[in-house]
């Protein structure tokens, strides 16, 4: 991903950092000297350890559901009079990403509908194969089975949103009787990390001077739509409950197709959707 690509640099003109970071890479600015010093000790600690070292895994018998990343939550657009359309990439992880050369498909949500490009073979969408540069218009309950990967396509009478890609587990956080679990681009603790994906590869703009500003400014989706400490699921009152933390960016929960706002503490159960931000989250019991 862009956001794994770091710069390492004693001068950035303001050009280079605004393209870079327009990429969706990061940046950090030091002496050469002191990077090669730092990479030269810990080059020697790793070969001073051994196997004899003790690893403390946290125990992990108390759980009482797992909290799932299962999904891709795809806003509607215009977006705020800012994005006029929008593309995610999916690699063969499962997991959804900004343009990229490894990906397999890519989706594109469009005013009026979301489209999935197969970008390599093997893509199947309701059983039936889609050739490599294909495009197919999504519906409700269309699946796309890519080898062992497997979303549903999910229509959404909302506002927000024109649909979901939900199915495939990429990570979990094991939820125990006195450990909560904090959702957020930033969680405290052992949280569930949501999508930060940032650069603007993947958006075209809105005309206006709403956009150029928001472009200026680095604007992303995930980032304008999911705050940093957005809610949390703990076990309290002898039933698992969804708290909301963020004032401003709100967090959903899905039934029959209709997303509903969490304005305060609600029990969640076995099988329960959360929708924040562009991901898509389940509880699943243990």
């Amino acid at each position: 991903p862009p956001a794994n690509i770091w710069r390492i640099g004693q001068v950035l003109t303001p050009k280079e950092r605004w393209e870079w970071e327009h990429n969706g890479h990061r940046w950090l600015i030091g002496e050469k000297e002191l990077w090669l010093k730092h990479i030269e000790d810990l080059s020697k600690e790793l070969q001073e350890n051994n196997t004899s070292d003790t690893i403390i895994l946290k125990d992990l018998s108390s759980a009482i559901a797992d909290l799932r990343f299962v999904g891709l939550a795809l806003p509607r657009v215009p977006l705020s009079n800012i994005v006029s359309s929008y593309t995610y990439d999916l690699l063969s992880t499962g997991e959804f990403v900004l343009n990229s050369t490894l990906s397999i498909a890519r989706i594109e949500v469009l005013e009026h509908e979301c489209q999935i490009q197969a970008l390599r073979g093997e893509i199947q969408i309701n059983g039936r194969s889609l050739p490599v540069g294909a495009i197919h218009s999504l519906k409700n309950n269309d699946e796309i089975v890519w080898r062992d990967i497997q979303f549903t396509f999910i229509t959404i009478s909302s506002e927000t949103y024109i649909g979901l890609l939900t199915g495939h587990t990429t990570k979990s956080v094991p939820i125990g009787i006195h450990d909560p679990v904090e959702i957020g681009r930033e969680p405290q603790g052992e949280g569930m990390v949501i999508a930060d994906r940032r650069g603007q590869v993947n958006i075209k703009w809105c005309s206006g001077s709403r956009a150029v500003e928001a472009q200026f400014n680095g604007f992303s989706i995930d980032r304008a739509m999911s705050g940093r400490r957005q809610a949390r699921v703990a076990f309290e009152q002898g039933e698992l409950q969804l708290r909301p933390l963020h004032k401003q960016c709100p967090t959903y929960l899905l039934a029959d197709g209709r997303l509903s706002v969490v304005k305060g503490d609600i029990e969640v159960l076995n099988g329960t959707t959360i929708v924040t931000g562009t991901s898509v989250l389940s509880i699943k019991g243990v």
